[in-house]
């Protein structure tokens, strides 16, 4: 089953495949996304605004990366320390997996075993106010994640591939060694591919203040949130 997206949701282009093996370019923002099967790679299009989407079953193109294995830990009834979740979690293309996201700080280990993975961010989809998302990101070759700031606290860590990370000021910086690692500190950025292979990333992404500084004029200046589908502030 396929189904055109609406211009207003044309923010980002995917490659997607249906059931019947056709592949076509539909253009699907970060949000718009959630995995419903790690298995099958099965996603269903949502969004607040545009729910006529609901229900549209598509397939996703396998990246060459295999998808990662998730364990979670938690507690029996009785306090004892246990594993509440062990299993592969979807990856697809350009989209983060979440692996576990909280809300609320500090965060509570407390609740009913609840998988968190299927908690939606409510910045993007993506950043979460007074929490944390755990997540990976698959790359494809070519692909280019436009210039953003987030008013955040990135950790990340390169599992396989090469990745430029370019920011406003500087050359350009290289990412091509398994586990380099990353800080990235509510800068404005933009991450591409120029090599021929899929990369992973993981980040753990924890809110922030946004980053201010005072200008030559002595005036505060903070830097505003914005993300790849979204224009710049001036």
């Amino acid at each position: 089953m396929s189904t055109t997206a609406p211009e207003s949701l044309k923010m980002q282009l995917t490659y997607v495949e249906t059931r019947s093996g056709e592949f076509k370019a539909q253009g699907v923002p970060y949000k718009a996304i959630r995995y419903l099967s790690s298995n099958t790679r099965e996603i269903r299009y949502s969004h607040e605004t545009h729910r006529a989407l609901d229900g549209e079953m598509m397939m996703l193109p396998r990246t060459g990366i295999e998808p990662p294995r998730r364990i979670v830990t938690g507690h029996t009834p009785d306090g004892k320390s246990t594993t509440i979740f062990d299993g592969e979690v979807s990856s697809a293309p350009n989209v983060g997996t979440r692996f576990w996201v909280t809300k609320g700080w500090p965060t509570d280990n407390s609740g009913d075993n609840k998988d968190l993975r299927d908690e939606s961010p409510d910045r993007a989809g993506i950043f979460q106010t007074n929490g944390t998302n755990f997540l990976a990101q698959d790359v494809p070759p070519g692909a280019v994640v436009p210039m953003h700031r987030t008013s955040t606290l990135d950790y990340g860590i390169l599992i396989s591939g090469e990745l430029t990370l370019v920011l406003e000021d500087g050359p350009p910086l290289t990412l091509s060694e398994p586990g380099t690692v990353f800080v990235q500190r509510g800068t404005a950025h933009q991450w591409e591919n120029r090599g021929p292979d899929w990369v992973r990333v993981i980040f753990v992404i924890l809110d922030a203040k946004p980053f201010a500084y005072t200008n030559a004029d002595g005036a505060q200046v903070t830097l505003e949130e914005y993300h790849s589908w979204s224009k710049a502030p001036t």
